[in-house]
Parts: C-alpha cells; structure tokens; sequence
C-alpha cells in the first residue's frame, strides 16, 4: 500500500473536506485491496475459468517443496502484454495442492453462501483438509470460506483427504463432476474404502447427490476432466492407474472415456488422426464454443516430460497436432480464450524444485 501524505493546513478547514477525509480512511481501511503481481512461481496449482477471469490457485512452491495459499487472476478479455501479464492477487485461500477447482454460476450458488456474483470452488488436495476439503471463494466479497457439505439420502464416504483428482461442471445445471484421484495420507496404498470415487456434487443445494465407488473409468490420477456441452458428457482425456510416482505411466489416448449424466453410464470414444502420446499431468482446456478441446505437455511417465499440443475436434473425433513448445512442461495451468491457449507455471521434470519455468505464459494461436 503506497504511504498517503501528511496534510498541512494554514486555516482551520472547512466541514466538507474533513469529511471528505474520513471518507477517504473508511474507504481506505474497509476494503478489500486487489493489486497486480506477478503470481509465486509454482507447479501443481489448480485453476479454472470464469466470466473471462483466468483464476489459478495454490501449488508447489519451488523453494522448500511446501504449498502455496496464493489466488491469482488474470483479465482474458483485454489486450496486454505477453511479457508481462497484469495478474490481480486476490485473498489468499488454503496452503494446498493437487486439488481441484472449478467455477460455480451465480444462478447454482445458493448452496455455497449469499454471494451475488458466483463462487470458485476449491476441491481437496493436499495436504488433509478435513472439514476443509470443500472451500469457496465469494466473487462479490473477495473472500474464502469453508463449504458445509451435506448427502442427500446417500451412503457418503467421507473426504478427508484427496489428491490428483479431477473435475468439471455441466453449466445448465451447475452439477459438479469430481473424478479419481487417491488418499495422499496413505502414500502407494490402494485400499477401495479412500481412492477413486465418482461423486456428483450440487452446490445449489449444498449436497452431494451421488458418490461411486471406483470402477475402471475413475480408478486413475493426474487426468484431465472436462465438460463438453457438444455432448453433454463429462470427458476424460489421459492419467495414469497408478499412485507411486515411480510407476506411473501416462493413459493411451486413442480410446476416451465419457460419463453420460442423462443415463448415468460410461461409454468409449475411438478417436483419430495424429493422437497425443499417452500423458498424465497434461493441461488441457475447452475452447469458448465447446467445440475444440486442446492438450498440452504433461508426462509419459516418471522419467519422459513431454512438449506436444494437441486439437481435437469435437464433432468429427479427429486429432490434429501443432508445433511442440521449446520445452518440455508438465503440472501446469492453462485456459482457452478466443481462440488462444494460454499455458502458465508447471514445471520441466517431476522432482526438482528449481525447475519451474518463468512467469512468461505460453501462448498457442489455435487458428493459426
């Protein structure tokens, strides 16, 4: 906050400008600032957009290996520079990461608080959250709060922790789609009772409507999740069956995977063209129409960090590749907007710390 400076006056002054003044310090002291900075380099954020806001939060923090509460925003919708985007810092939120986040309309909202311009919800992570496994960030307050979560005449298996789950949002319901994932607390452990649940959550209502246990579609981490309206279906493109980083190894891609909300079934889609390498930890994002899904970088496996971008038309199931980026970049956060993909943060191997990429975001001209 930049210093105000001191007022000197050679007459008793008038009754207007003194309240002008305390105005001013009311003003000054009651609200909530937002100002631009460059977001803390990081790997594992979750991010998700929203009413043309790019919001990222959480992650790995290169220099102890410990998390982040940072929440960052960025303006889609304006012309900056690509060298220097003019990120908004927002009320920080949990210490967490490889959580999930998705954006909840004002008009499915009611669930999540009295906020009148919708909620970016925050989903698990690590490290265990508890009773804050579900938390919300109020658009019209600028601010966190935990999510009271209750079932709906369900047998619910209580969150305590999870991580490397996915999820996604139908947005003429507002139903919330959380996918995989497993049990941080118990490392390389796969026990049926804390990993891989498909739950649906209404944050309308505040309840969850129905939690499965984990079958082959949703038994996998570090998937990406989307929603596709040309469809209606939720969409899962890559992950991995495993927990323990040394034997991970990325999903073919040749076969997706869709969840039918409608009949509540799980069916294959054989797809075509130059389709990506099997990945895990890949970006992916939908385009504005939801016509055009992309895929970028992510990991083969433990040890093989990938490049590639890949476009895969919706309609037709046809993949079409682009030029590889530079570098390689997996764990990281990208969106769609007006035809460009923009990648940020994530990091060029797995293990070190050090290795984060700049602040300078990736951007990928789909038309071009």
């Amino acid at each position: 906050m930049t210093p105000t400076s001191t007022i000197t006056y050679l007459h008793p002054p008038s009754l207007l400008p003194v309240l002008l003044l305390f105005a001013s310090l009311f003003l000054l002291f009651n609200t909530q600032l937002v100002y631009a900075q460059t977001p803390t380099l990081r790997r594992r954020s979750a991010y998700t957009v929203f009413n043309n806001q790019f919001y990222i939060h959480g992650g790995i923090l290169p220099s102890d290996n410990n998390g982040s509460n940072e929440f960052n925003s960025l303006n889609l919708a304006s012309a900056w520079p690509t060298t220097d985007p003019p990120w908004t810092t927002l009320s920080p939120g949990k210490r967490v990461w490889h959580h999930a986040m998705v954006a909840i309309d004002f008009k499915f909202s009611k669930g999540l608080g009295t906020g009148t311009q919708g909620y970016i919800l925050s989903i698990g992570g690590t490290p265990a959250n508890g009773p804050g496994f579900w938390s919300g960030y109020d658009i019209s307050t600028k601010q966190w709060n935990n999510v009271s979560v209750k079932a709906a005449n369900i047998a619910f298996i209580p969150y305590v922790e999870l991580e490397g789950h996915t999820a996604t949002v139908d947005p003429s319901t507002g139903l919330v789609y959380i996918i995989g994932g497993f049990d941080g607390m118990l490392p390389n452990v796969m026990l049926p009772e804390d990993i891989n649940l498909l739950t649906v959550f209404d944050p309308n209502t505040g309840t969850l409507l129905s939690q499965e246990r984990a079958t082959i579609d949703t038994s996998l981490t570090g998937a990406n999740a989307i929603w596709s309206t040309k469809r209606g279906t939720v969409m899962l493109l890559g992950g991995s069956r495993a927990v323990a980083t040394v034997s991970v190894k990325g999903l073919d891609m040749t076969v997706l995977t869709e969840y039918k909300p409608s009949t509540k079934t799980w069916s294959n889609i054989t797809t075509s063209g130059a389709i990506p390498q099997a990945r895990l930890d890949a970006c992916a994002a939908v385009s504005d129409d939801g016509a055009t899904v992309i895929v970028y970088g992510g990991a083969a496996d433990a040890k093989t960090f990938l490049n590639s971008i890949h476009i895969l038309d919706l309609a037709s199931g046809i993949w079409t590749a682009g030029p590889p980026s530079t570098g390689v970049l997996s764990q990281a956060t990208c969106a769609f907007h007006s035809g460009m993909f923009i990648v940020f943060e994530g990091s060029i191997n797995g293990v070190d710390m050090n290795s984060l990429t700049s602040n300078t975001p990736l951007i990928f001209d789909v038309a071009k």
